[in-house]
């Protein structure tokens, strides 16, 4: 629609204007498309309305399971098959550094990663331009009510799934998890809309199955389900469906969504336990404690809001350099060849792998003291690289490694405070991964910022743990707790979202005793971020042109008047209407 007011300014652009490179974007069409006849026949014979509602129950609860098992079926064979390709990357990498090769060690490396992030952002670029990023802003924008159909085809997921597999292989500061809701909605519309083709014996439900009221639920329970799916944590995946979506949610509709996320959370668990009878969960943030409970307490409210302050601060920071980047970036995918964001992403591959390469030698080695288990394990904090038999790089520890491995290390409660990491390690680390994160997320390769935030904010959290430690040697403070409230404040001021990551957190870690001070530093950094910048993916869909309709009015339009936005012999048409008449 376009709204002009008495003095001419533009108040509303129309869509046509915004997309007329994709096409036009229209809203999502809530009207159920049921024809006169069957309606008529419906009304009619109650026995058979009756039978159609409780077939169509059915059929709507079977596609709810099925489209379940694929994500969960898909999240088994990426985190399975990454775990494997990661491992044997850094043996052949570990390999060369023992044999003391080790410009032979960077060379590999940075080939191997390069060439890797080149096919992906090749495939991301010539084939499905949609699949770049984690897609959450295609959700949400979906979610609002607008109708983004076409970015959640077969052909995104199936180049989504494969370059996030190449993109994180590649060791990017990315991580898979974001995109899981972009892949759960495109499988939850692949499913709904495809599995119905070929059983003719149930085309006459296909219109009620596959219209749009019906398809914007299956995406919801999609995106939840790829929530759930991602970081074990269905009741978030729920709640980020429902936070995502502003209107038009009932309780049937957030019991359908429920569905989607716990078969897929339940399924995902027998896919890691290898489908045998004992279930074993299944987090990429593992709780590593000794099953002793740590009380925090009242003076700490302090050092949570300080830390939701750093949150807010950082995460507001984070924002702020992405959106720069990525309005040059859009700017020049408008203007320049498609080859340069290929040339874009080994730029920033480059760039990283030469981080986390040369950051190690920056600070040297350690002693191996009694709490290191081994020093040639991915997930050891102790790992030897470069360095000589009874010594470990501390800095090296983190950084070779994938985010997932790290979130594991940074919060790992065992480490003594006197084998803790060095304060200046963590906070070099955290601003590398600040800054490579920032400047990485929105290039022509699959991945999200979910795990970089929980790796910022964990960073952080334990350097300030460690400091709160050592001001205060009585007060039992424990550094892998406050690695925890810190990426709560990060998620919360990178994301914005609230409900979602505290309950996420909480059934990632199965720690409830922490449900409140998660919930302080949360909160606090969203409220600040807020005031500082806009938020991260808002401000996407303003760079995609995507149209959103905000939680307030516009104030321009609160003033206008109605005879500003209709106009005197508007054009009509009949019910019954000739084709000719609708032509010219």
């Amino acid at each position: 629609t376009l709204f002009r007011s008495n003095t001419g300014p533009l108040l509303v652009e129309s869509v046509r204007d915004h997309r007329s490179d994709t096409g036009l974007l229209d809203s999502l069409d809530y009207d159920c498309n049921l024809d006169d006849m069957q309606e008529q026949k419906l009304s009619v014979d109650p026995i058979h309305a009756r039978r159609h509602a409780r077939s169509l129950s059915v059929l709507r609860f079977v596609l709810t399971l099925m489209i379940a098992f694929f994500i969960a079926m898909i999240g088994y064979g990426l985190y399975t098959g990454l775990d494997q390709l990661c491992r044997l990357k850094f043996d052949l990498f570990l390999n060369l550094l023992t044999e003391g090769q080790t410009w032979y060690a960077f060379f590999f490396l940075m080939f191997t990663c390069c060439s890797v992030n080149a096919l992906a952002a090749s495939l991301i670029t010539f084939i499905a331009p949609e699949a770049r990023a984690s897609g959450v802003a295609y959700v949400l924008a979906y979610l609002n009510g607008t109708n983004l159909s076409r970015y959640f085809s077969l052909r995104i997921l199936i180049v989504k799934v494969a370059g996030l597999i190449l993109t994180i292989a590649a060791g990017t500061t990315l991580g898979l998890e974001g995109p899981f809701i972009h892949i759960g909605a495109c499988v939850a519309v692949a499913a709904s809309q495809q599995l119905l083709r070929p059983l003719h014996f149930l085309k006459k439900y296909a219109p009620v199955l596959r219209n749009i009221k019906e398809e914007r639920f299956f995406i919801s329970g999609g995106a939840a389900a790829g929530l759930a799916v991602a970081f074990n944590a269905p009741i978030a995946g729920v709640l980020f469906a429902i936070e995502g979506s502003f209107a038009f949610l009932t309780v049937s509709i957030a019991l359908r969504i429920f569905l989607c996320a716990l078969f897929a959370s339940l399924f995902a668990n027998l896919g890691y336990s290898n489908f045998r009878p004992e279930v074993h969960r299944h987090s990429i943030i593992e709780r590593v404690d000794n099953h002793t409970d740590y009380s925090w307490m009242v003076f700490e409210l302090i050092p949570f809001l300080i830390l939701g302050v750093l949150g807010g601060v950082l995460g507001a920071l984070a924002t702020w350099i992405n959106l720069k980047v990525s309005k040059w970036r859009h700017h020049r995918q408008e203007h320049g060849p498609k080859l340069l964001n290929i040339l874009e992403a080994v730029i920033f591959t480059a760039l990283t792998v030469a981080g986390i390469f040369f950051l190690p030698y920056l600070f040297g080695c350690k002693p191996v003291h009694a709490q290191c288990a081994s020093t040639q394990s991915l997930e050891s904090h102790c790992k030897q690289l470069f360095c000589e038999p009874g010594h470990y790089s501390e800095i090296g520890s983190m950084v070779f490694s994938t985010p997932e491995s790290i979130s594991r290390i940074l919060f790992d409660r065992t480490i003594l405070l006197a084998h803790d990491f060095s304060v200046v390690p963590l906070l070099v680390t955290c601003a590398f991964y600040l800054l490579i994160a920032s400047l990485v997320y929105g290039v022509f390769v699959p991945g999200g910022l979910f795990v970089p935030a929980i790796v910022i904010g964990g960073l952080f959290g334990r350097c300030f743990g460690i400091g709160l430690a050592m001001l205060l040697p009585s007060a039992s403070i424990n550094t892998g707790v406050y690695a925890l409230f810190g990426a709560a404040s990060m998620l919360g001021g990178f994301t914005r979202l609230t409900l979602p990551i505290v309950v996420m957190l909480v059934e990632m870690t199965d720690d409830a005793q922490y449900l409140l001070p998660i919930m302080i530093c949360t909160m606090t950094a969203k409220i600040l971020a807020d005031h500082l910048h806009s938020p991260l993916y808002p401000g996407h869909m303003a760079l995609e042109k995507l149209p959103v309709l905000g939680e307030k009015l516009p104030k321009e339009i609160e003033k206008m008047k109605a005879s500003q936005l209709m106009i005197r012999n508007p054009k009509t048409v009949r019910v019954v209407e000739r084709l000719s008449s609708l032509v010219n």
